[in-house]
């Protein structure tokens, strides 16, 4: 990752532009939520102040942004970003973006989907890893990404998880929840999820 990053950067540079390197890990959602509808919503809720993992890379990331954009310090950059989100302005600019290409805003006062299934530990410990690809995988089989080109896209499929790596769970706590077409389709599935969150 290092390797390559450098290298990105390189390229970058000799076009002229001022680079950075943002490495981090894929060993488990960046957020909660897996799936199209799923994911924008948790976005939204984001920039309107909800704290927690995908909050603090998010903020990471838009100060390097400002920091290029603006050259100014990273600390400025972060004050400004933060501001940004906890006045509104940011959820207000996202908003008018969306507007303005004809998109609707409606996901912005609720999600306009209902879990189908709650996955329970079946034992108690700690969160030692998620399969993310597999997590990646399954949530595509169940229609959030074409398999073939005449394929149409299932935007309201996804899952929800509760726990990050090193978080402890009882047996009988909801680590998932499957929303999908039907309930065939998360009954189908719902081994394969559980399958994906180790827990030791």
């Amino acid at each position: 990752a290092k390797k390559l990053g450098n290298l990105m950067c390189k390229i970058g540079t000799l076009a002229g532009k001022k680079m950075f390197v943002y490495i981090d890990d894929m060993n488990q959602p960046l957020g909660y939520n897996v799936g199209q509808t799923l994911e924008s919503f948790e976005a939204i809720e984001i920039l309107k102040g909800k704290k927690g993992n995908l909050y603090e890379k998010s903020v990471d990331l838009a100060t390097l942004c400002a920091v290029a954009g603006l050259g100014i310090s990273k600390a400025e950059a972060r004050k400004k970003v933060i501001d940004c989100i906890s006045s509104g302005k940011a959820l207000e600019k996202l908003k008018t973006m969306i507007h303005d290409q004809g998109g609707d805003l409606s996901l912005f006062n609720k999600l306009p989907m209902k879990k189908t299934m709650t996955i329970f530990a079946n034992s108690s410990g700690k969160i030692k890893a998620f399969k993310t690809q597999k997590l990646g995988n399954l949530v595509g089989e169940m229609g959030s990404i074409r398999q073939k080109l005449s394929d149409k896209i299932e935007y309201n499929v996804g899952i929800k998880t509760f726990h990050k790596i090193g978080d402890k769970v009882k047996k009988g706590d909801a680590i998932i929840e499957i929303y999908a077409k039907n309930k065939n389709q998360a009954q189908k599935f719902s081994e394969e999820f559980r399958d994906c969150i180790i827990i030791k």
